[in-house]
C-alpha cells in the first residue's frame, strides 16, 4: 500500500531547489499542495568516540565499561530542511499566537533506568509538537508523515485482542483483553468469563483461545 500512496500524491508534493526557494505544483481543483514530512530517532552517548587509534606497542587505551550517560533526539524532516516555523513568524508571535514553545519541532530525552523513548511518548511527539508546529508553519497544506518500522512504533492498544497472548485453556497467565465481535452471530463477544459464572474459579478470568473459538462455532 505504501508505494502506490506516496504515487498518488508524488504530483501534490512541493519540492525545494538546491537555492532553498519552496515550489508549490499546480493541482487540481479542490486539491491542496502536500508536503512530507519524515521522522527518524538518533541516539548519543557520553563515551561515543573513535574506536581505532595509534598506540605504542604494548600499551592499551583506557575505555570506559558502557556507554555512559545518552541522549536520544526526535525530529522531523522535510525536503527543505527540519520541520520549523519560518523566522518570519517572531518568537513572540509563536508564543501568544500559535501556542507553540519551540520553533523547532524536535524532542531531547535523557534516558536510562526507567526512562526511555517509548510509543506513547512518540505519538505524544507526533500530535502535540510536531502537527501543530506543521500548521504553523504550513497553514495551508496538507502532511503527508511517513515513519520507518522502529520497534517503538509498533504499539498496541491497552487492552488489545492478541491471539499469540492466549492460552489454550482459561489457565495459567492471561493478560486482560477487550471485546471482540462475532460478525457471523452479530453480537459482542466477551474475552473473559463473567463474574457470576457458575464455576467460581474462573469469574472474570480471561477464557483463553479454545473458549472463545468453541463460542464461534469453530
Amino acid at each position: 500500500m505504501y508505494l502506490p500512496n506516496i504515487e498518488r500524491v508524488r504530483p501534490l508534493l512541493v519540492w525545494w531547489d538546491d537555492n532553498g526557494p519552496m515550489h508549490i505544483p499546480e493541482v487540481p481543483l479542490g486539491e491542496r499542495p502536500h508536503v512530507l514530512i519524515t521522522h527518524d530517532e538518533s541516539t548519543f552517548n557520553a563515551n561515543d568516540g573513535k574506536r581505532y587509534m595509534w598506540m605504542e606497542n604494548g600499551k592499551q587505551p583506557l575505555r570506559p565499561k558502557g556507554r555512559g550517560k545518552g541522549i536520544m533526539v526526535s525530529d522531523f524532516l522535510t525536503a527543505g530542511g527540519r520541520l520549523h516555523v519560518p523566522f518570519t513568524i517572531s518568537d513572540l508571535e509563536l508564543q501568544n499566537d500559535h501556542d507553540l514553545p519551540h520553533r523547532y519541532a524536535t524532542e531531547y530525552l535523557e534516558y536510562g533506568k526507567d526512562n526511555y523513548w517509548t510509543a506513547e511518548k512518540m505519538v505524544n511527539h507526533a500530535i502535540q509538537v510536531a502537527l501543530p508546529n506543521f500548521r504553523a508553519a504550513f497553514p495551508r497544506f496538507i502532511g503527508v508523515w511517513a515513519f520507518d518500522n522502529a520497534s517503538n512504533h509498533c504499539c498496541f492498544h491497552e487492552q488489545p485482542l492478541r491471539v499469540e497472548k492466549l492460552n489454550k485453556g482459561p489457565r495459567g497467565k492471561q493478560p486482560i483483553m477487550r471485546e471482540g465481535f462475532m460478525h457471523g452471530k452479530g453480537r459482542p463477544q466477551t474475552m473473559q468469563f463473567p463474574v457470576n459464572y457458575y464455576r467460581r474459579e474462573l469469574a472474570g478470568k480471561p477464557k483463553g483461545a479454545k473458549p472463545i473459538l468453541l463460542e464461534r462455532g469453530k
